[in-house]
């Protein structure tokens, strides 16, 4: 009768060795599984970030239109980088920073626009509005320009009942829009810009802390 002894002729256990076996794809802990998963995720952050770009392309747009009317290009150029910058960020960041995205920028078209049509009217040297001194077109546009911006940012804010990142996300990219037009007037345009922002925005935040 043979022998069922699985020891070898030396005495030693003879080892077995376990049947070799696929890992299963749909297994999540298996490697292939997280693959897939890294892969999957890598481009749907990509595709996140080409749509933050493609939605924050009209701040270059506006950027370039204002570097053509100003007498000083180069001014506009640090206020296009961090306007561009701050929209494609709150592009990717979430739904409701696209939102206060969107809204930041119409905003800002307003003093843009008042800034650049003073320009024209009052015809700035190519040192800028600045070397008029406050009394010219452009600073008082700019100050007029950032007041209507503060107040359209304040009511769709409420309306909506934004959240305090909505407001100050929104209101920066306002300003930042609309310093790519009163750069030309220089500090003063873009300080007089702040401040009418700021008392624009009061009214419907001072409504929001009343509420809280």
């Amino acid at each position: 009768m043979a022998s069922t002894d699985p020891r070898s002729p030396f005495g030693a256990p003879n080892p077995i060795e376990p049947p070799r076996v696929d890992p299963d794809p749909a297994d999540p802990r298996s490697p292939v599984a997280h693959a897939t998963e890294r892969r999957a995720r890598r481009a749907y952050e990509l595709s996140r970030i080409r749509r933050a770009l493609l939605a924050a392309s009209p701040v270059l747009a506006l950027a370039a239109l204002a570097a053509l009317v100003s007498p000083s290009p180069t001014r506009v150029v640090p206020f296009a980088i961090l306007s561009f910058g701050a929209a494609t960020l709150m592009v990717w960041q979430s739904r409701s920073m696209s939102r206060a995205a969107l809204v930041g920028m119409l905003a800002g078209v307003v003093p843009l626009a008042l800034s650049l049509a003073a320009n024209q009217w009052h015809a700035c040297g190519p040192h800028g509005c600045a070397s008029h001194g406050f009394s010219s077109f452009c600073a008082p546009a700019c100050a007029l320009g950032g007041l209507v911006a503060g107040l359209g940012v304040g009511v769709s804010a409420h309306r909506t009942r934004a959240s305090a990142p909505f407001w100050i996300g929104a209101s920066t990219l306002a300003w930042g829009v609309g310093a790519l037009g009163c750069a030309c007037v220089g500090a003063v345009g873009v300080a007089g810009l702040a401040v009418g922002l700021l008392v624009g925005v009061m009214p419907a935040w001072s409504v929001r802390a009343a509420r809280a």
